[in-house]
């Protein structure tokens, strides 16, 4: 968790941190190489049980963890930033920009933030869609968009109050 100093004409920048990707690709990164060193065990040593796979399974699994390795290594941050103009949520390549003047309302979430799940991701309920980056361990704010398919956007911050009390500002002009 951490507060960064706003950059150029920001009002507000928090880098939150996701502890729970970092766990995740330990794994991933293991089961990669443990792929890797099956691929080099079969073709130099030799076959792995009695009806191995072709030696091209295990390389090709290799690259398929590698290739989830590299997209969670790039979503180990949650970053927020409000400037004059804008809100912006991003978590690793998925980044979504909101003008003010499409926050019809915000509200700081009661009760558990798990319910919308941990990560990135988009569901549909009664209201409509709904875009969710939640990391574990932070309260989340529930911003109500008017305009477009999303109609509300759920996220993290360590500090729920200042960042509410920086929208509804916003939103009021």
């Amino acid at each position: 968790m951490s507060y960064q100093l706003p950059r150029g004409d920001e009002l507000y920048h928090e880098r939150l941190r996701f502890r729970l990707i970092d766990f995740i690709l330990v794994l991933e990164a293991l089961l990669a190489l443990a792929f890797l060193g099956m691929f080099f065990y079969q073709v130099y040593i030799g076959p792995i049980g009695d009806d191995p796979p072709p030696d091209f399974f295990y390389l090709l699994m290799f690259f398929i963890f590698l290739g989830v390795v590299w997209l969670l290594a790039n979503m180990r941050y949650l970053d927020i930033s409000l400037t004059p103009e804008t809100i912006t949520v991003a978590l690793g390549r998925f980044k979504k920009s909101v003008p003010w003047q499409n926050v019809a309302a915000v509200e700081k979430m009661r009760g558990p933030t798990w319910i919308y799940g941990y990560g990135f991701h988009l569901g549909l309920t009664r209201g409509g869609w709904v875009l969710v980056y939640n990391v574990l361990g932070h309260s989340a704010l529930s911003l109500e968009l008017t305009g477009g398919r999303i109609r509300r956007l759920v996220f993290s911050t360590a500090h729920p109050d200042e960042v509410l009390a920086i929208i509804e500002s916003q939103i009021k002009r």
